[in-house]
């Protein structure tokens, strides 16, 4: 039981760091670096161009948020007006603890 738990121990301490390297990385780095990526991505899986005119912002916590400011994503060939959708502001987050503990439910075999 002992050495159960010091393997435990050990796993939740390496989840842990990962998340906060993580953290870390995410925090450093300029979102709008990834705006070409995130356009082609999006006229990959949609055939639609998406045009990001505004700022890409990451806000790192237990609840991550991107947000993104003055979307465009061009309508389809046979639309009748030339954008599907306008978005002066676009904010998503996620929550990170029942992805932690369904992670940690699994590891556990509950």
């Amino acid at each position: 039981m002992k050495k159960f738990l010091k393997i435990a121990g050990g796993v939740v301490f390496l989840m842990i760091a990962a998340i906060a390297a993580g953290f870390a990385v995410i925090a450093n780095m300029d979102p709008n670096d990834f705006r070409a990526y995130l356009t082609a991505k999006i006229k990959e899986a949609t055939g639609c161009d998406l045009k990001i005119a505004g700022d890409l912002k990451i806000f790192v916590s237990l609840t991550p948020s991107v947000i993104a400011n003055d979307l465009t994503l061009s309508n389809a060939a046979w639309g009748s007006r030339p954008h599907m959708v306008s978005l002066k502001r676009l904010e998503t987050g996620l929550s990170l603890m029942p992805l932690l503990i369904g992670a940690l439910k699994s590891l556990f075999g509950k």
